[in-house]
């Protein structure tokens, strides 16, 4: 928890952050913590708050993803792609847990549907890991960047 706080400051001393980038990390963390402080005197349950949070978190990667996918120009160059597709792999798989947790565990095709995602993910990301490492070489040596 220190060594994000001390990110923000120096994300925030050096312009790096908006406002709403600054404001939500400090209302998450705080949130946090008063939950945690609160569960002491009331009751909590950590499951359902948590399978909220998935269900937000899956939301707001997703409309990232449809934003991305429709309102940039991701195609313009080899590491916008290989951000969009690692966009859609993490949106299906969020997408997919969150399906699991709040509709039956057993719904049709639940095991295809995993295997299809999860091996998918499993392959884009060795050409993700390639082209990283290239474009690391790359600018350790001085190249173009």
């Amino acid at each position: 928890m220190r060594e994000l706080l001390r990110e923000v400051r120096r994300r925030t001393k050096q312009g790096d952050f908006s406002a709403v980038e600054k404001y939500g990390v400090f209302l998450a963390i705080a949130v946090i913590v008063a939950t945690l402080i609160a569960d002491t005197w009331f009751h909590f349950d950590y499951e359902l708050a948590a399978n909220l949070s998935l269900l937000g978190l899956a939301a707001f990667v997703i409309s990232f993803t449809i934003m991305y996918t429709f309102w940039s120009r991701w195609s313009a160059n080899r590491i916008g792609r290989i951000y969009w597709v690692k966009c859609i792999v993490l949106s299906l798989v969020l997408g997919q847990i969150v399906l699991s947790l709040w509709w039956d565990l057993d719904y049709p095709f639940r095991q295809q549907i995993r295997f299809a995602i999860y091996t998918l993910g499993a392959i884009v990301y060795v050409p993700m890991l390639w082209t990283l490492r290239q474009e690391q070489r790359r600018q350790r040596s001085g190249g173009p960047k």
